[in-house]
């Protein structure tokens, strides 16, 4: 195995979860729900609630961006493995995460709920830290194979 052979998957997975840790950055700013009839807009990071304990959810998404940007970087070279699974793990929570917010504006009371950017931005983003999070996992498993290393 030359050292050619490691940096493979490496590129795609690093710009995987750098876009999707923006996306997600971005999706946590945006709003997420317009306010239905009422038209009160708010975002997962909303500073105009008159609740600051409210702004503490906007916690899990900008860490799950600094951890995907750690991972697609720093991480995918010394531990792949490790990488691979967090990626994954925190790829498809941050989709869930986002996504309730869409599906809340699809089903929710429209007086209240109403479609906003946001929830559709950080869903994306989250989904390409999981598709970066396949990508290493892919690419280690490919690296590792014996029918691989047999040729």
């Amino acid at each position: 195995m030359t050292a050619a052979d490691g940096v493979e998957g490496r590129r795609p997975a690093a710009v995987l979860a750098l876009v999707g840790a923006g996306l997600v950055v971005a999706g946590t700013f945006l709003p997420v729900n317009g306010g239905g009839d009422f038209g009160y807009r708010y975002a997962v990071f909303d500073r105009s609630l008159e609740q600051p304990t409210l702004l503490l959810v906007a916690v899990e998404p900008l860490a799950v961006a600094a951890c995907a940007a750690g991972c697609g970087l720093v991480l995918g070279r010394r531990a792949p493995i490790l990488a691979a699974g967090l990626l994954i793990a925190f790829g498809f929570q941050t989709l869930l995460f986002f996504l309730a917010y869409v599906g809340a504006t699809i089903f929710g009371d429209p007086n209240y709920d109403s479609f906003e950017p946001g929830g559709v931005v950080g869903a994306l983003g989250g989904a390409l830290v999981l598709a970066a999070g396949v990508v290493v996992l892919l690419g280690t498993m490919r690296r590792t194979s014996p029918e691989m290393n047999a040729v």
